[in-house]
């Protein structure tokens, strides 16, 4: 329960550090890719924290290369 409440707090600084003066700015584009980025790493950090087993990056990347190319690695 420890780790929810310093996690959201932390959160809660980096949005208000670093998204409201982007806000104010009113930049659009700055404003999407900063917002869809710190939500995907809100996700992510928040299945870890209830220990979600996620894929390894190389076995889900490996995977669409198959799916691709119809192999993986050198051959």
């Amino acid at each position: 329960m420890l780790k929810i409440i310093i996690f959201l707090m932390l959160y809660a600084v980096l949005i208000f550090t670093d998204l409201v003066p982007i806000y104010k700015a009113k930049e659009k584009k700055t404003i999407l890719i900063c917002t869809g980025f710190i939500a995907l790493a809100f996700v992510l950090q928040f299945l870890i924290i209830f220990d979600v087993h996620l894929p390894r990056y190389a076995d889900l990347l490996e995977g669409v290369l198959k799916n691709i190319t119809g192999y993986s690695g050198v051959q």
